[in-house]
């Protein structure tokens, strides 16, 4: 063995190359090490490229290979500090067919560079030491000695740069465009910045790299580390302002000080890849500064100009086939198929792809749900991809057999060159249900794949059923934001109804209906607004559009027996994703009112949802019962004493104060009225009204507007005067109507008194006290209040009379009676148009005090007077 090479002074920058001939016996040599070292004490010195430049013509076969050793500190720079390393020679064959002495001999270059000064002394000798071994036995070494110099010598060569791209050009909306130039650096350590500056933000750097370099840069040069990426892949593709790309300090050109002028071999390519925006102004111009530094000055600047375009490009996908799929499938069970889709090398892309699916031979009947699709494999230069996914259906069909996916894709093109290498393309996986009632076994369906010009076409047979789960327990709950389940006329109700299904089970198809049975309530609006992730497998996305749902629609618009098909329904967990309850419930939310072409009470109503499946142990029935704040209507003028409250979680003592009686004769003009308590049990309370109005209409309502605390299950106490009092010979009952007002214990509420000449010409009435005033069988006190009345039995022009049985039964106003005694202390005669006031002492005992009888007359026909208020207490 020998070494042949340059026995030399040395500067920082200055390069040796040396020769290792390596001379080999007949037959086959197993394996030779040689280990190189290129500075054995200080770091001084480093390897750059080593391998084999020639063998001699005996040796017909040998395998080799240099595997160097790294300054740690240098790996991640992408420019390596080569210390040492080992040339292994392997399987040498030499045939020994020639005696010439060189045609046994196997040539190694390297090269050796210095590459730090620090710590050294002038004249100070260095060695780069050869050891070679055989079987692990050292046998041959050699060191090659240095002398080193401390001068800094001057660069015979200065750099230069070279571009070819154009200083102006257009750029289409949502395109890029590669800027390359070519810097020939001869110098021996230079330490390099690049910088590129969009200088307005419709105008993005994507990347600024190093995509090729010359020999002299080669070997010890990783590309791959130089490169800056300011590409965001979200919604749509946004870069930089500004990117920098900064060289390692280290870095070195092993051939600065040669004698050849500066060529290739000192290349440096830099590349940078922009973006025109979406957003910018077609026709507007866009500057970019691309600029190169070298130590700390500036070497070359430049500013192109863009001008936005508007697109004109189509993108289409280049290439489109399908990949070996499984062409077996069974009803319910997901299968998917894969797409191969080639892109051009280099842009911004937005593409079409659809999928749609019918049943061979059955009119294009939709047998196969589409579910998703999703990037799987990408090639190495598609940097950013995106799906959006849009769902249909054709016909009548209830399944979602159109997919179509809005593939967007940045290809960025390779940062170093790949030949005969396919880096544009990505996978797309099309995921798929068959559904149940819809195909069957012996279906063929024909999956069609079609983007812009391209289509492909993939059949698959239905040869079996999935099994699905059965006896399975769902729950329904209702969920609203009030304090109180409570409705008002003219207003709405907002319920969420959470199904809750069992994990990890499908029961096949579900359907869900509300409101069912009879009820006064409608649908003003519904919505799906919660899918759990573990349901997500199998729900359709145009189940959100209500496409799918039967309804009754009534005259006001709104709807009645809802019913939500779900032509399949599962519950399948990832299992690489733990999950909660919500994962496994579906959420409706349901805006109801009270529905107006029904007449409703005020009440408490039923507002149920029923969910059915055959995989269900039985079907879930749930109800939500609501308080319907309603006016109560009376078909005749009703006496209302009190109002009887389900006791539910209320202040009964707060409650007085909270809420009124509101109530109207005629459904115009509206009075309020106060609550007393009067009873409490275990289920209800009961209130008294404290004017016991007389309406056709009424109502509880709060005192302050916008209060839920008179939100209860309630019922009127209603009086039916009619039957507590009887009028002599009222043969229509026209004067029984009018006369129920004399009990409201209003007294501007007054009735006329008969006179001459009217049929009948008295008015003479029986009345029933416990009836009409809750009276105990016992003596009692009359009160009679009208106008133009007089308290005295006889007088010229009127007479009133009261009297209570003394006999028993009476039948009609027949049997005996007596006086009841008038109290002249309880007397009030008007002298003007006020009513007066006659107070009678009924000193009637036991049963006799059940009733009492009121007489009115006159001898005149030109008189007015009114009978305005009758009220009676015990004494």
């Amino acid at each position: 063995m020998s070494v042949e090479g340059e026995n030399s002074d040395l500067h920082l920058g200055y390069k040796s190359n040396m020769t290792l001939k390596v001379a080999f016996p007949s037959g086959t040599t197993p394996s030779v090490t040689i280990t190189i070292s290129a500075s054995s004490t200080k770091l001084a010195m480093a390897l750059g490229d080593t391998n084999m430049a020639r063998r001699g013509g005996n040796i017909i076969y040998l395998r080799y290979g240099f595997y160097y050793i790294v300054l740690s500190s240098t790996k991640s720079s992408g420019f390596y500090t080569i210390l040492g390393g080992n040339f292994t020679l392997e399987n040498v064959d030499n045939s020994g067919s020639s005696t010439n002495y060189e045609d046994s001999v196997v040539d190694v270059e390297t090269e050796a560079y210095v590459t730090s000064i620090d710590s050294i002394t002038e004249g100070e000798q260095y060695v780069v030491r050869f050891t070679a071994y055989n079987n692990g036995v050292s046998i041959w070494n050699r060191d090659v000695t240095y002398t080193m110099r401390t001068a800094i010598m001057d660069p015979p060569k200065t750099p230069e740069v070279f571009v070819t791209f154009p200083d102006t050009s257009d750029l289409e909306r949502g395109m890029m465009a590669r800027i390359s130039v070519d810097l020939w650096m001869p110098l021996p350590n230079p330490d390099i910045v690049v910088t590129v500056q969009s200088l307005q933000s419709e105008l993005r750097v994507l990347r600024l790299s190093v995509s090729a370099v010359g020999d002299n840069f080669n070997f010890l040069m990783k590309l791959d580390k130089y490169v800056v990426k300011g590409v965001v892949c979200d919604e749509t593709v946004t870069g930089n302002d500004t990117l920098e790309l900064v060289f390692p300090t280290h870095l070195a050109n092993l051939d600065a000080y040669s004698p050849t002028p500066v060529s290739s071999k000192d290349l440096i390519q830099l590349e940078s890849l922009v973006y025109m925006d979406l957003t910018s102004l077609a026709g507007a111009t866009f500057p970019l500064d691309f600029t190169i530094y070298v130590d700390n000055s500036v070497l070359w600047t430049k500013t192109f100009q863009f001008t936005s375009k508007a697109p004109v490009t189509i993108p289409v996908a280049s290439n489109m086939k399908m990949l070996p799929n499984n062409k077996n499938v069974a009803v319910g069970r997901p299968f998917s198929m894969d797409l191969n889709l080639t892109f051009p090398e280099f842009g911004v892309f937005q593409i079409n792809v659809t999928v749609k699916s019918v049943v061979r031979g059955k009119s294009g009947k939709a047998g196969v749900m589409m579910k998703d699709i999703t990037v799987q494999l990408t090639g190495s230069n598609i940097l950013c991809h995106s799906v959006k996914m849009h769902f249909s259906k054709t016909g009548q069909s209830k399944v979602q057999n159109v997919m179509v996916a809005v593939i967007g894709v940045t290809n960025l093109g390779s940062q170093l060159p790949s030949p005969n290498e396919d880096k544009n393309w990505l996978v797309l996986r099309a995921s798929a249900i068959p559904v149940p009632g819809y195909t069957e076994i012996g279906d063929t369906n024909s999956m069609d794949i079609s983007s812009g010009p391209r289509n492909v076409s993939e059949e698959v047979d239905v040869t079996s059923i999935e099994t699905f789960d059965q006896n399975l327990v769902y729950v329904v709950d209702f969920y609203h934001k009030d304090s109180m389940a409570c409705i008002s006329e003219n207003q709405t109700f907002e319920i969420l109804v959470n199904i809750t299904t069992e994990r990890n089970k499908s029961p096949g198809s579900l359907f869900v209906q509300f409101p069912v049975d009879e009820t006064p309530f409608s649908v003003h609006e519904y919505k799906i607004v919660h899918v759990g992730e573990n349901l997500l497998p199998c729900f359709q996305s145009i189940q959100l559009d209500g496409s799918l749902d039967k309804f009754t629609v009534y005259n006001d618009g709104s709807l009645g027996n809802v019913t939500l098909e779900f032509p399949l329904f599962c519950n399948k967990e990832d299992p690489l994703r733990a999950s909660t309850v919500l994962a496994d419930q579906l959420t409706i939310r349901v805006v109801m009112g009270i529905r107006n072409d029904i007449q409703v009470e005020g009440s408490t109503a039923g507002f149920s949802v029923l969910v059915k499946s055959s995989g269900l142990l039985q079907n879930v029935l749930a109800t939500l019962d609501i308080i319907i704040e309603k006016m109560t209507f009376f078909e005749k003028l009703s006496m209302v004493h009190g109002i009887e409250i389900l006791k539910t979680d209320f202040d009964v003592t707060q409650f007085v104060s909270n809420c009124e009686v509101t109530y109207s004769k005629d459904s115009l003009n509206y009075q309020s009225t106060n609550l007393q308590f009067e009873t409490e049990n275990a289920t209800h309370v009961v209130y008294n009204l404290e004017d016991r109005p007389l309406s056709t209409n009424i109502g509880l309502v709060p005192v302050s507007p916008n209060s839920t605390s008179c939100c209860v299950a309630h019922k009127f106490l209603v009086k039916n005067l009619e039957e507590g009092f009887e009028v002599f010979n009222d043969i229509n009952g026209t004067i029984t109507s009018n006369m129920i007002s004399v009990f409201d214990s209003k007294n501007d509420t007054c009735v006329k008194l008969p006179v001459i000449g009217q049929t009948p010409p008295i008015l003479w009435m029986r009345i029933n006290t416990s009836m009409i005033w809750g009276l105990a069988p016992s003596a009692f006190q009359l009160t009679v209040i009208g106008q133009g009345i007089s308290c005295n039995k006889h007088n010229n022009v009127t007479l009133l009379q009261v009297l209570f049985p003394i006999s028993s039964p009476m039948i009609g106003f027949q049997g005996d009676m007596t006086y009841c005694q008038l109290s002249d202390d309880l007397v009030s005669h008007s002298n003007n148009d006020g009513p007066s006031r006659c107070t009678y002492q009924c000193p009637c005992v036991g049963p006799h005090c059940s009733e009492v009888l009121v007489f009115f007359a006159t001898a005149y026909s030109n008189i007015e007077w009114n009978l305005c208020e009758l009220f009676a207490n015990n004494i």
